[in-house]
C-alpha cells in the first residue's frame, strides 16, 4: 500500500532471555488494566512478574507465550493456557485453551 512502512517481524515461542522485554510489554498491559479498573488493579512496588514466574509458564506444559519480535526488540506477546472445565450442572467437562493477556 502506498504511504505504508512495511514491518518484518518473527513470531516465536518466548525463552528466559526475554525476561525484560516481556516485562516491559506486561507493565503496558498492566497500566491499561489500572486504568480501566483502578479499583481491581494497582501498582506493585517492585516488577509484577518475577523470573520464577516467567520459568513456570516456560516449563507448563499447558502453558504458552509466544512474542513478535523485529530487530531484537519484543513488540509483542501472547500468553495462553489450557485448562480443564470441571463438570457442573450447566457444562460439560471439556479442555479449553485461553488468551490471559495479549
Amino acid at each position: 500500500m502506498e504511504g505504508q512502512a512495511e514491518m518484518d517481524f518473527l513470531i516465536r515461542q518466548a525463552v528466559e532471555e526475554d525476561y525484560a522485554g516481556l516485562n516491559d510489554l506486561f507493565e503496558e498491559i498492566d497500566e491499561h488494566h489500572r486504568k480501566a479498573l483502578p479499583h481491581v488493579f494497582r501498582k506493585p512496588d517492585g516488577p509484577a512478574r518475577n523470573k520464577d514466574f516467567l520459568s513456570a509458564i516456560l516449563t507448563d506444559q499447558n502453558a504458552v507465550i509466544f512474542i513478535a519480535e523485529t530487530q531484537g526488540l519484543i513488540i509483542g506477546l501472547v500468553h495462553a493456557y489450557i485448562r480443564q472445565i470441571p463438570e457442573i450442572p450447566i457444562r460439560i467437562p471439556c479442555r479449553v485453551g485461553e488468551v490471559d493477556n495479549i
